[in-house]
Formats: C-alpha cells, structure tokens, sequence
C-alpha cells in the first residue's frame, strides 16, 4: 500500500522534504494486531478530521510518562489502549501534543520505507528522537531514596534513555528501569551493583556470596532495607533492563543528573577482567 505523503507542513518528519512529495510504503501486516513500537512512523486516522490519514512517530505506550509539549499537563502516563505519538517537528505539528494520547485502534498501518521518488528510497526505521524520550514517574516507596524522592510529599520524574542500553550494554553504578522479575506488568528503577562474572555479597539472600552469571546482573535499591532487588530476586536477566535513567527532571528544584556511582559500601568483592 502506497501513502502519498503530501500533508500540510505541521506534519513534517525528520527527513527534510523541499520541493519533492515522498511517498511512503504502507504495512496493515506490521499492526494487524494494535502491535506497535515506541519509534515507528505509524498511519492513523486523524482524531480532528475521521476522514484525513496522518503520519506521525510512535513515542510512547500504555503505562508509559512523557512529558508534553503545550499541553495542558506536564506530564502524561499513557492510559491502557491508547499511544502518544508526534510529529518530528513537534513545534509544527498536531499530535498528542494538542489531542492528548491516541486510541490505538486509530492506527492503520507502519511507514516502512520510503518508494519515491527514486533518489529518495530509503528504510525508514523505528526510532525515538534522543529529546523525545519516554519519562518515568518514580515513585515505590522509599528503595531508592537518598537519590531520588528523598522527601516524603515530592514525587520525582526521571528521564530515561532507551538508547544508552539498546545492545543491553550496562554500567556499574548505573540506574537503570527494568521489568519486575515479580510482576511482569510493572516497571522499577534499581541500580547496578554486579556484571556478570562478579562476585558480590547479599543481605538477606539465601546465599552470602553470589557470582552473577552470564547474561544477568545484580540490581539493589539504593534503601536496601526497604527494596524488593536481586537480595530477593537474585541475579536479574539483563534482558529484563529497558532504559537508563539520565537525569531528574521533575520538579524543577531538583533537576540534576544521575551519575553512575556505587555505593561505598556496596562494591562487589571480586570484579570480572573488563
């Protein structure tokens, strides 16, 4: 299915189009099933006008927070059947921005190359913008206080780079969001003690000692007395890591970076050759 990309300028993509109209490669088979992925240039009928076909940029999913651009919240948490999509030029374009998060059953099709005109012809690929990406609302108790949510009314907003774990490449120190090894639904934010290969102790574990192995690492809350973490879970599949988390950026007093740093008391005991 052919799409002829030739809307009004606040729908432009990040792919600079002048004079020439790009017509775009539609795919029903990629979202036969309301399967779409946080980066793809998706088909959907426009919420303004049911009978215009709009192109825009998958950012975020059910359950997701992302921080907004005009509208009336600072921050959004996608509700279950909906996304939040939009435009690459999000100062010209009308997307969540001004609609709010998208019913998923509006969405037609993915974008999956572009077919013409021939000097054009490219893949276009499923990737979020680096300043567009999904935040996180952290707020579980007390796990990872001193660093974040130290007091007890604040809830803190973490900026979360899915980028900086794309080839599940991880750090020590580093905070990162993950799958709940309980609950498959819900996200956490942990830090990385261990790598595997690492010989780090617990506290509670059933074991004293414990070497990660290959594939995993071993996660704790900053608060470990009060963190469901690797002490109960034990060593984490790194499949399960979905993004760092960069900075705070909500509320504005406590806008600071994350840094990857471990804690003093809290170094493994033998660290693998790197």
């Amino acid at each position: 299915m052919l799409h002829e990309s030739k809307d009004p300028p606040c729908n432009q993509l990040s792919i600079p189009v002048k004079k020439d109209t790009d017509y775009v490669f539609l795919s029903r088979w990629s979202v036969r099933n309301l399967e779409v992925n946080r980066g793809d240039i998706v088909s959907l009928v426009s919420p303004k006008n049911p009978d215009q076909k709009i192109l825009k940029r998958v950012l975020a999913l059910e359950g997701d927070v992302i921080s907004t651009i005009g509208y009336y919240k600072p921050f959004v948490t996608v509700p279950e059947g909906h996304f939040w999509i939009e435009g690459d030029n999000t100062r010209n374009s009308l997307d969540s921005n001004t609609f709010g998060p998208i019913a998923l059953g509006l969405c037609q099709a993915r974008a999956v190359c572009i077919v013409w005109p021939p000097s054009r012809w490219q893949f276009l690929p499923s990737e979020l913008p680096q300043k567009r990406q999904p935040i996180l609302k952290f707020n579980s108790r007390s796990s990872m206080q001193p660093a974040l949510n130290p007091g007890q009314k604040d809830t803190d907003y973490v900026f979360l780079s899915r980028w900086s774990v794309r080839n599940l490449e991880v750090n020590r120190g580093d905070i990162v969001s993950l799958v709940s090894p309980k609950n498959p639904d819900q996200k956490i934010l942990k830090r990385v003690l261990a790598l595997e290969g690492d010989v780090i102790s617990t506290i509670g574990y059933y074991k004293p000692f414990v070497t990660v192995p290959e594939g995993h690492f071993w996660i704790e809350g900053d608060n470990t007395r009060n963190s469901l973490d690797s002490n109960t879970f034990g060593p984490i599949a790194l499949g399960l890591c979905q993004a760092r988390a960069v900075c705070i950026v909500w509320p504005p007093s406590r806008w600071q970076f994350l840094p990857s740093e471990l804690p003093q008391k809290r170094q493994p005991i033998v660290r693998r050759d790197t």
